[in-house]
């Protein structure tokens, strides 16, 4: 489960967190995402010109963000219109006996859960947004993606192919 902030404010947003439809070229996001995934997990993980994470979604992966409409060029415009809805879904995850994968980039994804017990059998992984601005504060060498991967084996949970 990787939880975001809110859509892409350049109207490219598909449902998934962190994911872009209809763009000819990545999000700066995506492209430090991509690049975590190469450093973290794949020796000569070519970087992804697809900008769908929908491959992720299909093993999975839930993708979803801390609001889900967002105003045209202004990020963080509708947080407080979801903030019941996400806590409902998280509250959902949470009382899950299934282990679960809970990864929280940025400040305003680790809120949500920051004074949250989580079962056992979950593991929480946060690390600074993967935007140009903040990923090399902690998004870079977070290694989220083999911890999770570690995490879900040790739990005889298949892993993720990122």
């Amino acid at each position: 489960m990787i939880l975001g902030q809110d859509p892409y404010h350049d109207g490219s947003y598909d449902g998934f967190a962190f994911s872009n439809t209809g763009k000819l070229r990545l999000s700066p996001s995506l492209q430090n995402i991509f690049k975590e995934v190469e450093s973290d997990v794949y020796d000569g993980f070519q970087l992804s010109q697809d900008s769908e994470l929908e491959r992720w979604a299909k093993q999975g992966v839930l993708l979803i963000n801390t609001a889900h409409t967002v105003r045209e060029r202004e990020p963080a415009s509708h947080l407080h219109l979801w903030g019941m809805f996400t806590f409902h879904v998280l509250k959902a995850l949470m009382d899950r006996k299934h282990p679960i994968v809970w990864m929280l980039w940025g400040s305003k994804a680790k809120k949500h859960l920051e004074n949250k017990a989580l079962p056992k059998n979950h593991l929480r992984l946060t690390a600074a947004h993967p935007s140009p601005f903040s990923a090399s504060a902690g998004f870079f060498g977070c290694k989220h993606f083999s911890k999770a991967n570690e995490f879900l084996m040790n739990h005889y949970v298949e892993s993720i192919i990122w």
